[in-house]
C-alpha cells in the first residue's frame, strides 16, 4: 500500500497519480481475494472504497488535466472525449462487477475485463496525458490538481476532502508541489 506518497514529500503530479493507479490495481486485487475467499461483506466494502477512489481519480483527470492541457492534447492525441470514452467504459465495467458483487456471483470475468481496460488507460495516461500536463498546466491548475490529489493518495480510507474556499488554493498545496525539474518529451 502506498502510505508514503504524500504530495507533501515533493512528488510531482503525475508521479502521485502514477503511485493511485498501482494502489487501485492493488485495491482490485484484494477484491478478489476476499471473493475466492467467500468474504461476499469484505469483497463488497473493498469494492465500495475502490469505486469511490477511481471515480474521484477520473473525476481529477477529467475536470482538471485535460482541460489544463487544451488544445494541445486535442491535436497530438485526439479529443478528449476519447479519454472521457475510456472512463465511460469503465464505469460500466464498475456497474458489471458491482452487480456481481450484490449477488455473489463470480466476477472473474469482469474484473478481468476491468484490469485489462485500466492497464490500456493506465498506460495511454502515464505516457501521453500525465507528462502533458507536467509541461502545459498553469500553476493555478497544477496547484488545484495536487489539492485534489491529497486525499486519494493518503491511507484515509474513505475520500475525506480538506476543504478550500470557492476559487482559491491552500498556500499549502502551493508550497508541497514541485514540478520535475527536468520534464520528459511527450512523444
Amino acid at each position: 500500500m502506498m502510505t508514503d506518497v504524500i504530495p507533501d514529500n515533493g512528488e510531482p503530479v503525475s508521479v502521485a497519480l502514477q503511485h493511485h493507479h498501482h494502489r487501485l490495481d492493488d485495491m482490485l486485487d484484494r477484491i478478489e481475494i476476499e471473493v475466492e475467499a467467500g468474504n461476499w461483506s469484505e469483497a463488497r466494502r473493498g469494492f465500495s472504497l475502490f469505486r469511490r477512489e477511481l471515480d474521484e481519480h477520473m473525476r481529477l483527470e477529467e475536470e482538471i488535466l485535460l482541460p489544463a492541457v487544451g488544445l494541445s492534447w486535442q491535436v497530438n492525441y485526439g479529443s478528449p472525449a476519447l479519454v472521457r470514452a475510456d472512463h465511460a467504459r469503465i464505469r460500466e465495467l464498475l456497474d458489471v462487477v458491482e452487480v456481481a458483487l450484490e449477488d455473489e456471483c463470480p466476477i472473474g470475468e469482469a474484473t478481468d475485463a476491468l484490469e485489462a481496460m485500466l492497464a490500456d488507460h493506465n498506460a495511454k495516461e502515464e505516457h501521453l496525458l500525465y507528462p502533458m500536463f507536467e509541461r502545459l498546466a498553469a500553476p493555478e491548475a497544477y496547484a488545484a490538481a495536487a489539492f485534489e490529489l491529497r486525499p486519494l493518495i493518503r491511507d484515509l480510507g474513505p475520500l475525506v476532502r480538506d476543504e478550500a474556499p470557492a476559487g482559491l488554493v491552500p498556500l499549502s498545496s502551493l508550497l508541497a508541489v514541485r514540478r520535475p525539474a527536468v520534464q520528459s518529451p511527450v512523444p
